[in-house]
């Protein structure tokens, strides 16, 4: 199974993020063709941990996993899948680039691709990950983001954490006027100034469909936590940041599962 978010780490390179400096040692642009790379795995009792990290004067490229991963042949596969995808992609797109800059006589700036997979929780019967994913593609600026997926550890399927649940409208009809209400009060706390709702690009509450659903537990045996993430552009400006959102599984929540994973989430207490 290859869940849309899977599409998502590559997308945030489009909008372009921090400036070309920041980047400059980190990815060797003075190094003509210096290269790089480096590869570590951590063991552990439940797996083990995969860390690749890789530079070239064109870009520089990290994606790591952790040791809870390696436990679980599927999930490792694809996210090793992914690995290979993504670098082959930037790879690439940064010989293309670099290539059209000298022909056309204009500097290349290094592009960089970073991915890096982390626990949120696991519990029995299931793995819920959250990955920091960040990219530059020689802008004024890069862009970084929280994608998320959980690993269905009986089924042996990695599913999207919206999908646990009767439908993505199900969900938010349970969970939208909490999370909208502590999603103004932090972005007003940001502005300096109440959100204004007629500002038609960031003053209303996104769609579910624009947002990140991760889920968590405090007890380490079943869900009773979510965060609701916000990503850079979608629920304010570049400058203010993405929006991470933490809320209560309450019964409403609950009430929303598709019966077949109710076994899985309690009422937090």
């Amino acid at each position: 199974m290859h869940p849309r978010l899977f599409l998502i780490p590559l997308l945030v390179s489009s909008a372009g993020c921090s400036d070309a400096g920041e980047y400059g040692d980190a990815v060797g642009v003075d190094q003509a063709a210096a290269t790089a790379s480096a590869e570590a795995s951590a063991s552990s009792a439940k797996g083990k941990a995969r860390n690749v990290s890789e530079e070239t004067d064109a870009y520089f490229f990290e994606y790591s996993y952790p040791a809870e991963v390696g436990a679980y042949p599927e999930l490792k596969a694809e996210l090793d899948r992914q690995l290979e995808a993504e670098r082959a992609q930037l790879v690439k797109d940064t010989a293309q680039w670099k290539a059209e800059a000298e022909a056309e006589g204009f500097e290349f700036r290094a592009h960089s691709s970073n991915l890096e997979w982390k626990v949120v929780a696991d519990i029995p019967g299931w793995l819920s990950l959250s990955g920091d994913a960040s990219s530059y593609t020689g802008g004024a600026h890069g862009n970084y983001g929280t994608v998320g997926l959980v690993y269905d550890k009986q089924a042996k399927t990695i599913r999207e954490a919206i999908d646990l649940f009767r439908s993505p409208t199900a969900f938010w009809q349970s969970v939208s006027a909490k999370f909208c209400e502590k999603l103004d009060a932090e972005r007003a706390k940001r502005r300096g100034e109440p959100v204004d709702p007629n500002d038609e690009t960031f003053g209303t509450c996104p769609p579910i469909d624009d947002l990140v659903l991760l889920l968590g537990s405090s007890n380490g045996k079943v869900f009773d936590r979510v965060g609701i993430i916000a990503n850079p552009y979608v629920a304010g400006a570049y400058a203010e940041g993405l929006y991470e959102i933490d809320l209560d599984v309450d019964a409403r929540m609950v009430d929303a599962v598709k019966p077949e994973f109710a076994s899985a989430f309690t009422i937090h207490r």
